[in-house]
């Protein structure tokens, strides 16, 4: 399979496809990067940085909304995940990274016992946490990924979940989660920290 060519913002966070979050662009790379994107209509990829360390895998996102562009260059902006990626290369055009990356295959639609379990779960961990308008959207959700959309989960559980390759897997990984979710309810379903960078 061909290499596409990416550019990278390695952060100390995981993005999941599906999930949306607000970034904050102050650093000149980046808003150069980011107003190529935007004029461009063209993907970057994020990946989990900690220390000296970036992670291979990541996630390509789209901005979906610009919320404010300043006058220095900065942006406040929302992204949205998309495809899962691995990076084979990396080189360095000024100081921004270029991924040559290869993407994973899309998840497919699992119909199983599996996967009406989890959606069971699901519907519990909705009912815990008090959400009981708009059950039909939230019960439509087809993929593994969708079903963590708006959760707040640690690095390393998003880190597991990013590079499960399996759609039945990553099912199964979900649905203990929210068995863990119903017993002792350490995450939050909304509200976070805008990463900055």
């Amino acid at each position: 399979m061909a290499l596409l060519q990416l550019p990278l913002f390695p952060l100390n966070i995981v993005v999941l496809p599906f999930e949306e979050v607000p970034l904050h662009i102050f650093e000149p790379r980046y808003k150069e990067m980011v107003k190529t994107s935007i004029a461009q209509d063209k993907p970057f990829g994020i990946v989990f940085k900690d220390n000296r360390t970036i992670d291979s895998v990541g996630c390509s996102v789209e901005i979906t909304q610009v919320l404010k562009t300043y006058t220095t260059g900065e942006y406040d902006i929302v992204v949205t995940g998309k495809k899962r990626f691995k990076t084979i290369n990396k080189t360095k055009n000024g100081d921004l990274w270029i991924g040559q990356v290869e993407y994973f295959p899309d998840p497919k639609a699992e119909d199983n016992n599996l996967f009406k379990e989890l959606q069971d779960e699901y519907f519990k961990v909705l009912l815990r946490f008090g959400i009981e308008e708009n059950l039909e959207l939230h019960l439509s959700k087809q993929l593994s990924y969708e079903f963590v959309k708006g959760i707040l989960l640690p690095i390393p559980v998003k880190k597991k979940l990013l590079e499960l390759m399996n759609e039945k897997d990553r099912l199964s990984f979900i649905k203990s989660l929210f068995n863990k979710i119903q017993s002792q309810s350490p995450l939050t379903l909304n509200g976070q920290n805008i990463p900055e960078a």
